[in-house]
Parts: C-alpha cells; sequence; structure tokens
C-alpha cells in the first residue's frame, strides 16, 4: 500500500513527512473497516499526482493528514495541497 506514496520522489523529506509515515502506517496495520460514519477515504498519494490507493482516517486524522501534506509537498503540489486544505477547513 506505501510503495507507490515511497515511490514518489517530489516530497521533502522532514520531520511531517515522517509524522505522515506513521499516520499511515498505523492505520495500514490496524486493517481498519470503512465505517461511513467514522471514517472518510484518503488517498496515501494524492490524487492530484495519480495516487490510488485510499485508506480509511477518522475525520480528525483526514484533518491532520491534510495540515502534514501542506508541510513537505513542494512546487506546484504545495500549492495544490494547500488549497485542498483551505477547502477541507472550511
Amino acid at each position: 500500500m506505501l510503495a507507490e506514496f515511497l515511490l514518489y520522489d517530489n516530497f521533502i523529506i522532514n520531520k511531517y513527512h515522517s509524522i505522515y509515515l506513521k499516520l499511515i502506517t498505523k492505520v495500514i496495520n490496524e486493517n481498519r473497516i470503512y465505517n461511513s460514519s467514522i471514517h472518510e477515504y484518503h488517498h496515501i498519494l494524492p490524487k492530484s499526482v495519480n495516487g490510488t490507493v485510499t485508506i480509511p482516517l477518522t475525520f480528525k486524522e483526514h484533518f491532520i493528514a491534510h495540515r502534514l501534506l501542506t508541510k513537505f509537498t513542494k512546487g506546484k503540489l504545495k500549492h495544490s495541497m494547500i488549497f485542498a486544505f483551505r477547502t477541507f477547513r472550511n
């Protein structure tokens, strides 16, 4: 599941990247089953760069994941992540 994310080479490797990986790994290891009342699907690698794998995150985890993505992306993708986070926040 993580291979798609790890093979993408246009990320800044920093503490936010590590926190994001820990969050995603935790969810994968829990083998969560999607429940529409408490989960939302999240693309591990952003859909805007052709990410296809999704996992169920709680609303809080989903918010945090999008915040983290704004901290370790760069270039055009960073602008997309900031836009997505602002839309998510509003």
